[in-house]
């Protein structure tokens, strides 16, 4: 803080299997986001595809498998319990789409100093364009963007969810 830098609040790290408060609002001072480049888009950690990827890759045994997954299974319910109960959603068993949407919003609409949002995470995007601790086991940084950049910004879903946030953060 004295050389005000902000810190990083990001959800995937913030989130708790708790069925109280799951997440701390993000402090005024920070940068929040729902993942980085070194994470699983959303949508992978939704689908917990990180975690057969870390066990495809050697990186996870089947009993480290087995509790992650039954870990993020928590963390998933706790995460929609909390979203509901804040009013975030808009029924109680979501969709992906909507759980996104949800975050997305929270995050927008907090009094974080700058959000970030990871593009892939607009359209639903499962593989990792990064996967830490991994050389030659993953071809890191080599997958290009599903959709161009004309198609992407066209897509209206996409465009709903950043005029969305754009709407919340001039609420802040």
């Amino acid at each position: 803080s004295r050389h005000n830098i902000q810190r990083m609040y990001v959800t995937q790290y913030e989130a708790s299997a708790q069925k109280e408060t799951i997440f701390p609002a993000p402090p005024a001072n920070s940068m929040a986001s729902t993942n980085t480049h070194d994470m699983p888009t959303f949508s992978a950690f939704h689908r917990g595809l990180d975690i057969d990827t870390f066990r495809d890759l050697g990186l996870f045994g089947e009993e480290e498998a087995r509790d992650a997954e039954e870990s993020r299974d928590k963390l998933k319910e706790g995460l929609i319990a909390f979203l509901w109960n804040e009013g975030w959603l808009d029924e109680p068993q979501p969709n992906e789409k909507a759980i996104f949407r949800a975050m997305l919003s929270f995050s927008a609409s907090s009094q974080a100093r700058s959000l970030l949002v990871n593009l892939e995470d607009l359209w639903q995007e499962v593989e990792p364009q990064n996967i830490p601790g991994t050389t030659t086991e993953y071809p890191n940084w080599q997958h290009k963007f599903r959709h161009d950049l004309e198609s992407f910004t066209k897509d209206q879903e996409v465009l709903a969810l950043l005029r969305l946030v754009d709407r919340l953060r001039k609420k802040t």
